[in-house]
């Protein structure tokens, strides 16, 4: 199933009324595992990494949100359920862009 637009989950939930988890991944693993309780469980998913995180200034190596994009859009599409992605706290408005 591709990656779904989060208007399209958030009214799905809202008109059937049901809750839909957001959970932030730190890599490929994390976002694995997310997707594959939500596919066992046949529930819509939100995943997403912190811009904030990876924006820091504190970190040691700067890392690519483009890249984390492109991971967390490579996992949404390829799973079996509905699968929503964003960037998550970012006040760093050229990581926004970015993402």
């Amino acid at each position: 199933m591709p990656l779904v637009a989060m208007q399209e989950i958030v009214r799905d939930a809202w008109e059937k009324r049901y809750a839909v988890g957001y959970f932030e991944c730190w890599n490929l693993e994390s976002a694995l595992a997310v997707v594959d309780a939500a596919e066992q469980m046949r529930s819509p998913v939100i995943i997403g990494f912190s811009g904030g995180f990876l924006a820091s200034e504190g970190r040691v190596v700067r890392e690519s949100v483009a890249v984390y994009g492109a991971l967390g859009r490579a996992v949404a599409c390829e799973a079996r359920v509905p699968v929503g992605l964003l960037l998550n706290e970012c006040e760093d408005a050229s990581t926004v862009f970015q993402g």
